[in-house]
């Protein structure tokens, strides 16, 4: 399927060495070990509080070549929401509805975390290796970035503060930010909005 093709020529860019990393800092996060794997998940200095800090082009960036371990900015208990929204003209994706369209919306917990977020990371990389300084720009809670090519993905990273502070990445939404028309991409877009606020408030199983 072109959506998924455009993915796979961008997760290239990550190795496998980079995914096992992700999984196993993250279930360390989960388990409340390794130092420097668990910032998102600390505890403040007592009678501190939180102080929200957030998400930079520089963090960005470090995320994208791994000199900032992901597992730092994720909240393992609850996971990150995704939403996404992308045709299918090749209808070879099994999730695809009449319209040719495939809508999903999921929180993912554990090893299906780390999968999608090499996506982010590849996502992130593509952008930051384009040379436009432009391709990621960061607002308040929020990161955003084009889509790069056809049958490829506008994306918006929400952060939220983490328990001591620092910004732990919340959702990712994606829709397709090809030749689609404004009506199309309204509706794509009225459609995540309204997912994610039916899903705001999951968490990962025990």
């Amino acid at each position: 399927m072109a959506n998924e093709r455009t993915a796979g020529r961008m997760s290239g860019v990550i190795g496998r060495g980079r995914l096992a990393a992700v999984l196993v800092a993250l279930a360390l996060v989960g388990c409340g070990g390794a130092a420097g794997a668990t910032r998102a998940q600390g505890t403040p200095a007592e009678g501190a509080s939180p102080v929200a800090a957030a998400p930079t082009l520089p963090l960005l960036r470090a995320l994208a070549d791994g000199s900032e371990p992901f597992a730092a900015h994720v909240d393992a208990a609850r996971g990150v929401l995704f939403v996404e929204v992308f045709t299918d003209p090749s209808g070879e994706d099994p999730r695809i509805d009449a319209n040719g369209e495939v809508r999903v919306a999921e929180r993912l917990c554990g090893a299906a975390l780390a999968t999608r977020l090499e996506r982010v990371v590849s996502d992130l990389h593509v952008r930051f290796e384009s040379g436009d300084e432009e391709a990621v720009v960061c607002e308040g809670d929020t990161c955003r970035h084009h889509a790069a090519m056809e049958y490829d993905s506008d994306g918006v990273l929400v952060f939220r503060a983490g328990t001591d502070g620092a910004p732990v990445l919340d959702r990712v939404v994606r829709t397709e930010g090809g030749p689609v028309s404004e009506e199309w991409r309204a509706s794509a877009q009225r459609w995540a909005d309204e997912r994610v606020a039916a899903l705001s408030s999951g968490a990962c199983a025990p």
